[in-house]
């Protein structure tokens, strides 16, 4: 995060247009029905339909890079998160009952919010 993307400028402009979404600054671009945006070497977006305000598009990336609608992907970084406190939960349950003496400050796994996942770690 935090890196700026390279973006290759329209003939005649000295600069990119950007605009912000959310309170973030984001690049934007204007393409046409049947015009391609590249990001990298691997990845395509395709502008494959505009009707009023809803605009369909096309990817073409490896399979192993995860595709999803905004909403889409906020329900399952918000179900891992939820994954993670309940195993947290679990082991923390566990080890009570089989008589451990954990304490729950230094061991037990926390949730770690990495902004698209939650992640176990052991503190």
């Amino acid at each position: 995060m935090g890196e700026t993307a390279q973006v290759a400028l329209a003939p005649g402009r000295d600069r990119p247009v950007t605009d912000t979404h959310g309170g973030v600054q984001v690049l934007t671009l204007t393409r046409n029905i049947g015009e391609t945006i590249r990001i990298g070497d691997d990845i395509e977006v395709h502008v494959v339909e505009v009707r009023g305000n809803t605009v369909r598009l096309g990817f073409k990336a490896p399979r192993e890079v995860s595709i999803h609608r905004e909403e889409v992907y906020e329900q399952i970084a918000a179900a891992r998160r939820l994954a993670v406190r309940v195993a947290a939960d679990a082991v923390g349950a566990l080890t009570a009952a089989l008589g451990g003496t954990r304490s729950p400050t230094a061991s037990t796994p926390k949730a770690v919010d990495t902004g698209d996942t939650a992640v176990r770690s052991l503190a």
